[in-house]
């Protein structure tokens, strides 16, 4: 079953005899591919990491069309990011983040001085980013960064790259810090293959494609002379041999990424339809997870973990407290998924995910 992870229980689930059944970080729960691992391995054992990554570079850039110098190797999205508030976040920075989404990297900009506004969806539009509101507000706030995730986290909201690469060519003194982590599972994968505009930086995980969070690797695409800067905040050997040799692996690896779009796209249909058996809402997604309203997100989360060994993510941190984001699942997930989650529903006598 490629959804239960072989980790043990947390020791404070009640039956720790249960496999943990994962569906919090919406990974590609088919990988990581052979070919990848071997390459991962072979690096432990035999390489010193290279401190320019130029072979992984060239690799990516070979990929996308681009040059060496447009690809800058890191240790996973959250990495990269933090990257991108110590080299440009400072008490002249105006930040502009498309939320909700991810945060931390927020506070780290608001500690170096940077000030913090905030573009936020809602649920009734599908969490559907509105880029000429986004536009209305930039022209207020004059924000030097604009941060976001597309498709959107936790929503799953596609955010067409097409679209944003055209309010970027608006805003032509602004950074975009565009997070593709989820970009290459879902049925937007197509924006993979267009250039980003000089000001817009992609920044894309394979802990996500690939299931390797463990390995910790992920790349940006974009302008040199931005990734310039970017790289001359970061210490050399900023990318290890291990992650250099999975992102040079992994842009051979196509027949992988399709098959595991096909598998998880009707994973995500059958997780609707195991939500619509127990009355939930959901948010139309594009990615590989689903945003579901469920009334005490948190205190739901936290019995399906201690008394059933299911793991959900609380969408609590990321202003939405009363919502879960569950990962696309396969057949036996989904039957334990249904069982658990409505137990849990019905003992809580909440009706159709909601306080009665």
């Amino acid at each position: 079953m490629p959804n239960a992870t072989d980790a043990p229980c947390p020791s404070n689930v009640a039956n720790s005899s249960l496999a943990l059944l994962d569906l919090r970080s919406g990974q590609n729960p088919y990988g990581p591919p052979a070919g990848v691992v071997a390459a991962a391995t072979r690096a432990v054992c035999e390489r010193n990491p290279d401190p320019a990554a130029l072979s992984a570079r060239t690799a990516v850039a070979e990929r996308f069309g681009v040059g060496p110098e447009q690809v800058m190797l890191g240790h996973g999205a959250s990495d990269l990011m933090f990257s991108c508030v110590h080299a440009w976040a400072n008490a002249s920075c105006v930040w502009l983040a498309i939320e909700p989404g991810e945060s931390d990297h927020l506070a780290r900009a608001r500690r170096a001085g940077a000030r913090v506004t905030r573009w936020r969806s809602v649920e009734r539009t599908g969490h559907r980013v509105d880029l000429e509101q986004v536009a209305e507000l930039m022209r207020l706030e004059s924000p030097n960064i604009v941060s976001l995730a597309a498709p959107g986290s936790p929503t799953g909201a596609s955010v067409p790259f097409a679209q944003l690469c055209r309010l970027a060519e608006q805003f032509p003194q602004t950074r975009f810090l565009v997070n593709q982590s989820w970009l290459s599972l879902s049925d937007d994968h197509a924006d993979l293959e267009l250039v980003p505009p000089d000001n817009v930086l992609c920044i894309r995980s394979l802990s996500v494609e690939l299931a390797l969070t463990g390995v910790r690797a992920g790349y940006v695409l974009g302008n040199a002379r931005q990734l310039g800067e970017l790289a001359a905040t970061r210490p050399s050997f900023a990318a290890s041999s291990v992650a250099q040799a999975v992102v040079q692996a992994a842009v051979q690896e196509p027949a992988f990424l399709n098959h595991s779009r096909q598998q998880l796209r009707a994973d995500r249909a059958r997780l609707a339809e195991t939500l619509a058996a127990l009355s939930l809402v959901h948010t139309p997604s594009v990615a590989p997870f689903l945003l579901v309203r469920v009334a005490r997100a948190e205190e739901v989360t936290r019995e399906l973990l201690e008394q059933h060994a299911v793991a959900v993510c609380d969408a609590t941190p990321f202003g939405l407290p009363d919502h879960l984001r569950i990962s696309s699942v396969d057949a036996p997930a989904a039957q334990r998924l249904r069982a658990t989650l409505g137990e849990v529903l019905a003992r809580r006598g909440l009706v159709r995910g909601r306080e009665p």
